[in-house]
């Protein structure tokens, strides 16, 4: 007899494995930033004015465009792919700032799926828009419209389900730089 009657995760489970990814894909978006400052070929930073520039305005000046971001968000998300299709839980401290509540909820939601002898692989994230709201020297927001595109639920067996059809959903996400890139601080569901 099988541990699990119905391992395919419930509509929660697939909301928290969105709004994780979603997170992946919000950090993925600041490690774009940093590459585009560090491929800056004269380094040289415009003089400040005395009103502060809107996130626009900054992104623009500094190079940011709404594809750096989607690729840092990608590389998030292959991050968290990995940790889940592992099982490991440490991984995701790639993914996440230490002590953030959305770290804090996949590691619950990982160490759920190994508890019943599941893992996910294939874990994929598909961005419809990516729209920069603030964005700083450490730190970055983006709301970002996406949804889980791919990805299964397998057991130790080798018996595997699709993860099942996501609805569209807008987050906010708070990215954070430190020296190893960008990692998602928090996460809000919007509207």
């Amino acid at each position: 007899m099988a541990r699990h009657s119905n391992p395919r995760p419930g509509r929660r489970t697939r909301s928290l494995l969105a709004v994780s990814l979603l997170l992946l894909l919000t950090s993925a978006v600041g490690l774009g930033v940093a590459l585009a400052r560090s491929a800056s070929s004269d380094g040289a930073r415009p003089p400040r004015s005395a009103a502060p520039p809107s996130a626009s305005q900054r992104a623009a000046r500094e190079g940011v465009h709404a594809a750096d971001w989607v690729q840092v968000l990608a590389r998030l998300d292959a991050r968290r792919s990995a940790a889940f299709a592992a099982g490991d839980a440490a991984a995701l401290g790639r993914v996440y700032v230490d002590g953030s509540p959305a770290l804090r909820t996949d590691r619950r939601l990982l160490r759920r799926y190994a508890d019943r002898g599941l893992h996910v692989t294939g874990l994929r994230l598909r961005v419809a828009a990516v729209r920069l709201l603030a964005v700083g020297e450490t730190h970055a927001v983006l709301q970002v419209r996406d949804r889980v595109a791919a990805g299964r639920v397998e057991d130790d067996d080798g018996n595997a389900r699709p993860l099942g059809d996501d609805t569209w959903s807008r987050h906010r996400l708070r990215l954070e730089r430190g020296g190893d890139g960008w990692r998602i601080a928090d996460l809000e569901l919007v509207g």
